[in-house]
């Protein structure tokens, strides 16, 4: 499903990228 596969995503960001200074569009988010 779409949602999990975004929510995967928010995780694996959130490991790499904890003080979200990566610019979510980068990801396609």
């Amino acid at each position: 499903r779409q949602e999990e596969a975004a929510q995967a995503l928010k995780d694996i960001k959130k490991s790499i990228d904890p003080d979200n200074l990566m610019n979510p569009g980068a990801l396609g988010l």
